[in-house]
């Protein structure tokens, strides 16, 4: 078997700053607020060490909307390669604690280094559908294994978390309400199945269904 490259080149790359993280928090808290008014259901507290957060994808500002939710830590979020070509853009990405990653398969180094994220105490971000869709019920479009894949090599929980708005589409002062289920514990993950595909679109599912229920079920 042919072995797959590490294509995300994170090595060597200087660890981000909790100041510089925060601050662009704190500067981004007032103006999503604003701009997109939201509520919160569930615990905003994670896990104490290292956990994957785990969101649907609807628009570039899930971001905001999750880093908000989780103010008091700073995330570490996986982000396309493409992002980090430029070199004020990557120096920022990389200030704020993103990583590069090929979405096109086969970025083993992108994974080591968020399995290192979460076994060094941080909590990582990873939208198991890999990228927006906007309008689309999530529940059909498809789902990546690689945050289960990471939880599961470093022993961690995986907290999922649902972004609920009007036809699934996010726009200035429309209602947002974002529910957060509790933190799935490592030894939990293996009852969403041993296919970590499968397992984490079992998850991810589960998660879908607060946008019904309101809560987790």
């Amino acid at each position: 078997m042919q072995k797959k490259k590490d294509l995300s080149e994170n090595k060597n790359k200087k660890q981000p700053t909790g100041k510089a993280y925060r601050a662009v928090v704190n500067l981004l808290y007032g103006i999503t607020k604003l701009l997109w008014p939201y509520k919160i259901y569930g615990s905003r507290e994670l896990p104490e060490g290292g956990c994957m957060v785990c969101p649907n994808h609807i628009s570039f500002v899930d971001i905001l909307l999750v880093s908000s939710a989780f103010e008091s830590r700073t995330l570490r979020y996986m982000a396309k390669k493409e992002f980090f070509k430029f070199g004020p853009f990557a120096s920022f990405f990389y200030a704020v604690g993103a990583y590069p990653v090929d979405r096109r398969g086969g970025d083993v180094g992108a994974i080591k280094t968020a399995i290192k994220i979460v076994e060094s105490g941080e909590a990582a971000v990873i939208f198991p559908q890999g990228h927006r869709n906007p309008g689309k019920d999530p529940k059909e479009t498809k789902v990546h294994g690689g945050a289960m894949l990471i939880a599961k090599r470093a022993g961690v929980p995986i907290v999922p978390v649902y972004i609920k708005t009007k036809n699934r589409r996010i726009l200035p002062f429309r209602k947002i309400e974002i529910y957060i289920g509790p933190a799935i514990a490592p030894d939990e993950l293996a009852s969403y199945g041993e296919n970590n595909n499968e397992a984490m679109k079992a998850l991810f599912d589960r998660a879908c269904d607060m946008e019904k229920n309101g809560k987790w079920m």
